[in-house]
């Protein structure tokens, strides 16, 4: 409040009554202009007068800081988020949100961030410094290994010796894991990976190597194998002729062809010929 046309060294203290103010300008908290209307004073020397004036509010400042972001190529972009200077009176608040230069490609960035929407209303101005989102490269996965492919191979013994990377295995497994695959008077019964049913390992057993009395396919009075390698090393019938070789004046030193044969033709579940029905 200012005072002019006192006369005589009178002021202000001169004066009586209380000052007071109304208008507008009252309780104004928000952004604009708003009236000052004085009034309450009284003097009986001067004829008071007022005039009015006028209340601005203006809007705080806020600044606000983007924080740097990455992100992998294809993937979703992260939250964007900020730190700020100032102050957010009562219960006031920001709202909307950052929003960056659009783009997908690691070539084509870093891409900024900009203020976008974000705002704290009319009673703020927002002072802002952007930042970049950076796309980097997605991990390229590693190559599929090379498939191992193991070899089969057998010892003098009949086993399947198993090679993988150059590492062979002997695989000292019974004769039900294995399916016959050819027989002959050296080494006996040969042996593939495939397996056999374990219900058809006794009967290819005993149709390859019958106990005594059987029909000439491995030596008479022999123990039956129970695996490759029993069967590889049976001893051979006197007069024989390595192991696993049918003793001599019996029908199995000339049916080595019919061995192989009975054996495939039961894998294949045919009767072999000359076998009983």
């Amino acid at each position: 409040m200012s005072y002019v046309g006192f006369v005589g060294g009178d002021d202000e203290t001169d004066l009586g009554g209380a000052l007071a103010y109304g208008g507008t300008s009252q309780g104004a908290v928000n952004v604009g202009s708003y009236g000052i209307v004085a009034s309450g004073l009284t003097s009986s020397n001067y004829t008071i007068g007022y005039v009015d004036g006028t209340l601005t509010v203006n809007p705080a400042r806020l600044y606000v800081t983007a924080d740097p972001k990455t992100k992998v190529e294809g993937t979703p972009d992260p939250l964007l988020t900020y730190t700020y200077i100032g102050t957010l009176f009562g219960t006031d608040a920001f709202t909307g949100a950052l929003e960056r230069v659009p783009g997908e490609t690691v070539a084509g960035g870093p891409y900024q961030i900009n203020q976008g929407t974000l705002t704290a209303g009319k009673n703020y101005t927002i002072g802002y410094e952007p930042n970049f989102l950076t796309i980097t490269a997605a991990p390229v996965p590693p190559a599929a290994p090379n498939p191992v492919i193991p070899t089969i191979s057998f010892d003098p013994l009949a086993r399947p010796v198993v090679s993988v990377a150059n590492q062979a295995i002997v695989q000292d497994l019974p004769f039900e894991s294995f399916e016959v695959l050819a027989m002959d008077t050296d080494v006996g019964i040969r042996a593939a990976s495939v397996a056999a049913p374990q219900s058809n390992a006794a009967a290819v057993l005993a149709a390859i190597a019958p106990a005594a009395g059987g029909k000439g396919k491995g030596s008479a009075g022999q123990q039956q194998p129970g695996s490759v390698e029993e069967l590889a090393n049976l001893e051979p019938a006197a007069g024989g002729a390595g192991q696993g070789a049918p003793a001599a004046g019996t029908e199995a030193a000339g049916n080595a062809g019919d061995d192989i044969a009975c054996a495939n033709s039961f894998l294949d579940n045919v009767p072999c010929e000359g076998e009983a029905q």
